[in-house]
């Protein structure tokens, strides 16, 4: 079961379109990863996976943000159910994450089908948050506008795969149609 939204989605790109506006290189910038990077008519399953600070411990007891991280195979089951169902011969995996980690279990799984922001900052499992890190050799513009781009190109996927994060989120406000699947719903937890 999906969480009821206070505002719809259709009612939230409504708003986005008319008063945010992504300044136009970093559009440019999701617009040329996916001409280079994905397979012309290729099912394009974007997955997004928040783990350095999507869990309680973080944030505090008081939010509504599960309290244990969703395994990463149950990640790519349910990539693996949705690219079985597509019917499509030529698919793909773009991976929008904060954790190497995970991007290396999905690049052990998928192989090459997988695409991802190269640049993108990432931190190990279990570290502190990307954008609480100030050791990494990147400026807060640059992971910023990393995390916007992943929002871009993944809601221009075919199917999203996500948990709780903003981020994925947002792509929704950005592709109200964009069908998708949360994983939180799917293994049961709150």
């Amino acid at each position: 079961m999906r969480p009821s939204p206070v505002v719809s989605s259709p009612a939230l790109n409504r708003l986005l379109t008319a008063y945010v506006h992504v300044r136009r290189e970093i559009v440019e910038e999701a617009e040329q990863i996916m001409a280079a990077r994905f397979e012309p008519g290729a099912y394009v399953v974007g997955v997004h996976f928040r783990g350095t600070d999507a869990t309680h411990k973080w944030a505090g007891a008081m939010t509504h943000y599960r309290t244990t991280r969703v395994p990463y195979h149950t990640y790519a089951e349910e990539i693996r159910r949705v690219l079985a169902a597509s019917g499509y011969r030529a698919s793909q995996v773009f991976v929008a994450t904060d954790e190497i980690e995970f991007l290396e279990f999905m690049r052990a799984e998928f192989g090459a089908r997988v695409v991802c922001l190269d640049d993108a900052p990432r931190v190990p499992a279990h570290g502190q948050a990307v954008h609480l890190d100030s050791s990494l050799p990147v400026s807060n513009y640059q992971k910023g506008k990393s995390a916007i781009v992943d929002c871009l190109v993944l809601a221009a996927t075919s199917y999203l795969v996500k948990g709780r994060s903003n981020l994925s989120d947002a792509s929704l406000a950005f592709n109200p149609d964009l069908p998708y699947s949360f994983l939180p719903d799917l293994i049961g937890t709150p």
